[in-house]
């Protein structure tokens, strides 16, 4: 399961001074950090697997101009193989 926790950085730099944390928070000290002023977070997959293709001198490409762009965006957080593939569960 993933969750999203917002907790001020000076929170965060205490949670990381602690000698013997509790499950709880080394489950936030083993979170991923998005970054400073990041936009809307989205399931890009579902929107290319939606994006309508279409065939141009017999080279298959995606009609949305920024197909492109989101196939080279940076990863933040992995995708799950579920909601990827929809037939495995790789959530352990």
């Amino acid at each position: 399961m993933k969750i999203v926790v917002d907790i001020s950085e000076k929170q965060y730099e205490s949670l990381k001074n602690l000698l013997l944390p509790s499950m709880e928070e080394r489950a936030i000290l083993n979170g991923t950090v998005l970054p400073k002023g990041h936009g809307r977070l989205g399931d890009l997959d579902a929107y290319l697997k939606d994006t309508p293709i279409r065939n141009v001198d017999d080279t298959w490409i995606k009609e949305s101009y920024v197909y492109e762009s989101i196939i080279n965006a940076p990863t933040v957080i992995e995708a799950d193989k579920e909601e990827t593939d929809g037939k495995t569960n790789d959530n352990s």
